[in-house]
């Protein structure tokens, strides 16, 4: 991949990051180098890590998930987020919990959420859209109590 578009691509992500999605580590210590040093990832059942990022990924990257709600009428959805080169989370770094809320209240797996996972400029960051475009989607860190 040429250098240009490699930038080009970065800017956008950039731009789509401020656009509407969030930035969960800014100055991540994994995203300095050319590829990623530990896999990032969402805390599975079981407190396992299911990475969507994979160490050796080479920046900018990105991969998007499709998820679902599994009640009806559900309106949010939230997900918990490490990096770490576990796969249990209790050995991984917590980069926090993140509420997608706006789901448009459908039957139980009827709303699809794609949640764009991504790492430019130093950063990883999250977007997330309706796949149906019911909604807008909105993301907020949860904070710790």
């Amino acid at each position: 991949m040429s250098r240009y578009l490699i930038l080009l691509m970065g800017f956008i992500f950039s731009c789509a990051v401020h656009a509407g999605g969030i930035i969960v580590e800014p100055d991540s210590p994994v995203a300095q180098g050319p590829a990623l040093t530990e896999d990032i990832g969402i805390e599975m059942q079981g407190g396992e890590l299911n990475p969507v990022l994979f160490m050796g990924c080479e920046i900018p990257c990105r991969h998007i998930q499709t998820f679902s709600t599994a009640d009806d009428d559900q309106e949010e959805i939230t997900i918990h987020m490490f990096r770490g080169r576990s796969k249990y989370v209790k050995d991984d770094v917590d980069l926090g919990s993140y509420k997608l809320s706006g789901i448009y209240p459908q039957k139980k797996g009827k709303a699809l959420i794609q949640i764009l996972f991504g790492v430019s400029d130093g950063r990883i960051w999250i977007m997330a859209s309706d796949v149906n475009g019911y909604a807008d989607i909105h993301i907020n860190r949860v904070e710790a109590h």
